[in-house]
This record gives C-alpha cells, sequence and structure tokens, in this order.
C-alpha cells in the first residue's frame, strides 16, 4: 500500500472556507472511491498550528503507484462531478506540496484509514536516520519496534502505522509514524511514553504534527482539533 499526501492552503477564510470544506469531505471520498485501486481518503486540518505551514492534508490511500496514472487520467477527465471539482479547487487552493509514502509491513496497524467515531485526532510522528552514524537501525525494525511498543498500550490509541518515504519534495519526512488518538487528553500520555523515549532517539532528528480530521455530521463540519 502506498499514500499520496498533500498538504495545501486556501485562499478563502472562515464560512467560505467552511463551505468548500464541506463540500470537499462530503463530495471527494465517494468519489476517489469509484477509482480503480484507491483505498481510502482522509482530510485533515492543522490543530493549533502544530503542523506546519499548511492549514490542511488531503491523503490517499492506493494499492500501488500506478493507481496515480488512474487518478490522474480520472482527474482529467470529461466527468462532469470531477470537471466541478476541478474547476473549484483551483479557484480556491494555492500552495500545495506533497510526498508519496509506502507502508511499513512490520508493527502497522491494519486499516488506519478505517473511521474511529471517537478518533478524530492524528499525531504524526516523522524522523530520519542518525546523522553522525551511531544508529545505522534507527527509522527502521527495529526504532518502529520501540515506537509500537511505547504507543499502542496506551488508552485512546485506536491505531498506530509505520510509512517510509518513496517520493518526497523535501528531506525531513523520511520516516513516519501515523497515529490515530481518542482526543487531545490522550497527547498527555504519548508525550510521557515519548520521554522514555528519549535515549532512543537522542542522536535521531525528529519532528512531529498535530491534525485534526474534517468529518461532515448532520450537515455541520466537525474537526477533531
Amino acid at each position: 500500500m502506498h499514500s499520496w499526501i498533500y498538504e495545501f492552503n486556501l485562499n478563502v477564510k472562515g464560512e467560505e472556507a467552511e463551505r468548500y470544506l464541506t463540500t470537499v469531505i462530503r463530495e471527494w471520498p465517494a468519489l476517489y472511491a469509484e477509482i480503480p485501486g484507491v483505498r481510502g481518503t482522509l482530510l485533515l486540518s492543522n490543530a493549533f498550528a502544530l503542523a506546519g505551514d499548511y492549514a490542511y492534508l488531503f491523503r490517499v490511500d492506493v494499492e500501488s503507484l500506478a493507481t496515480l496514472s488512474t487518478i490522474d487520467r480520472t482527474i482529467k477527465s470529461d466527468d462532469r462531478r470531477w470537471r466541478k471539482v476541478r474547476e473549484d479547487w483551483f479557484e480556491r487552493r494555492t500552495a500545495v506540496r506533497a510526498r508519496l509514502v509506502r507502508e511499513a509491513r512490520h508493527g502497522s496497524s491494519p486499516d488506519y484509514l478505517q473511521p474511529a467515531k471517537d478518533g478524530l485526532v492524528h499525531y504524526v510522528f516523522s524522523h530520519s536516520t542518525s546523522s553522525n552514524g551511531k544508529a545505522a537501525s534507527h527509522g527502521t525494525r527495529n526504532l518502529r519496534t520501540e515506537l509500537s511498543k511505547a504507543w499502542e498500550p496506551i488508552d485512546g490509541v485506536h491505531s498506530v502505522q509505520h510509512l517510509t518515504a518513496a517520493m518526497q519534495a523535501v528531506g525531513d519526512k523520511r520516516y513516519e509514524t501515523w497515529v490515530r488518538l481518542r482526543d487531545l487528553e490522550v497527547l498527555d500520555d504519548v508525550s510521557a511514553a515519548n520521554d522514555r523515549l528519549g535515549p532512543i532517539l537522542r542522536d535521531v532528528p525528529v519532528n512531529s504534527q498535530l491534525f485534526g480530521e474534517l468529518r461532515e455530521v448532520d450537515g455541520a463540519l466537525i474537526s477533531g482539533a
């Protein structure tokens, strides 16, 4: 499994942005679900400005990189629904940055995108290998095992998924671990687990991001954070 992940900003704010995002979350998952090879989608918003420079993130899980070609043909097709999606997207989006990642088979929870009623917070922990040559195994199976052992037992952690970069525009996300959380209160326990991981991560450059999942409930847009 691969994931096409792109972060983006919009040229609208407030109620206008909410209306557009409600349309996105209402229409895009169903449209992508019709494309052969697409396994699921996820729309996230930057929580408390802790996810960096981009306000939103859209993730599409695909069976293989060849699925991207199918997505490209579909998006550019004459289907009236996709024509409307293209028109609205190019009218409202500004900066966009994308990356491709692949799932690490070892230590990942299956079906990370499977919706959880109370799992609307996503913690993304990114790291690269040691810059001083002292930790050659970091970023591979050993480190993934330690991360899973630290986070999976926490009450309120729904799932943990490890990803490795397949293609990226910047070099700060070689390895990623996505953690779906019940709510923001779980962050206290995640932070405590990270402190215990300190000796393991001492020589590894790391960063983390926090997102709230966007969903439509009873016609209204809600965010996990």
